[in-house]
């Protein structure tokens, strides 16, 4: 399960994302079962952000700062590359880091929020995949995912209660 301090963490970076922490907290647990080190290589991934300016800056070469990019990291699994362009400037070492991590996974995901309109499900479908699309049944073309963080959300009730209004 998520640990207290991994909780406390995505409660502030919820907050100050204006998500709801059990959003965030099921998010967490079906990219990377809460645990801060996941990291995987998508292969097929081709979408770099300024990888010339970040080798120098990291001093790296391109060929490593381009395979970074194409990694998912931590709690969150943000890409390398969404990771660099919600503002990460450091070295991927850090990508693990639970501030940093969660800090740019949660503000992908309120980019998302906000452009479905608040839909969490096409929220949630288009942070696994980028945006919501659906198959000729109306379903997410990746529904598992979306229902598997819904299910989560229901798991962690009482870890992050709803506030009253």
């Amino acid at each position: 399960m998520i640990s207290t301090t991994i909780i406390e963490r995505i409660n502030i970076h919820a907050v100050s994302n204006k998500l709801r922490p059990i959003l965030v907290a099921a998010i967490v647990m079906k990219e990377s079962s809460g645990d801060p080190h996941a990291l995987r290589f998508e292969p097929a991934w081709k979408l770099y952000k300024d990888p010339v300016l970040f080798c120098a800056k990291n001093r790296t070469t391109v060929e490593t700062e381009k395979s970074m990019q194409a990694h998912s990291f931590g709690l969150m699994q943000a890409m390398g590359c969404v990771m660099r362009e919600r503002g990460f400037q450091g070295p991927w070492a850090l990508a693990f880091d639970l501030d940093i991590n969660l800090q740019a996974g949660c503000k992908h995901l309120k980019i998302f929020i906000d452009r479905c309109g608040g839909d969490e499900a096409q929220a949630i479908a288009s942070y696994n995949a980028g945006s919501p699309r659906r198959n000729n049944e109306g379903k997410f073309v990746n529904q598992d995912y979306v229902d598997g963080v819904f299910k989560f959300m229901n798991s962690l009730k009482s870890k992050f209660p709803e506030p009253l209004v």
